[in-house]
């Protein structure tokens, strides 16, 4: 771990997915996620996530620490965002990024 990294397990929402499989080589299966954390921050990056999918607790999204993962790292889903969380964690990306 380093800097303000968290070890251990932590729920991540899933913002895209790719699958790849090229001739000779194993599928390249990477997520891009941001993880959840239940501790409100206040940053212009951190999204609050609806419970109505599913989350146990109240949950904020760190657009600000986007991070590929192996989907073999996975354990399972725990639940699923609203459109509208969707939505406004998408608008944080594309300021963060520069995306228009």
């Amino acid at each position: 771990m380093v800097g303000h990294e968290q070890g251990g397990r932590r729920p991540n929402l899933v913002v895209s997915m790719l699958t790849e499989y090229g001739p000779g080589s194993e599928e390249l299966a990477i997520a891009i996620t941001i993880p959840l954390i239940t501790k409100r921050r206040n940053y212009w990056t951190v999204v609050p996530m609806d419970r109505e999918g599913g989350l146990r607790e109240e949950s904020y999204a760190l657009c600000h620490n986007i991070r590929p993962v192996s989907t073999k790292r996975f354990e399972g889903i725990i639940g699923e965002v609203s459109q509208r969380a969707l939505t406004r964690v998408r608008l944080v990306l594309g300021d963060i990024l520069h995306i228009t």
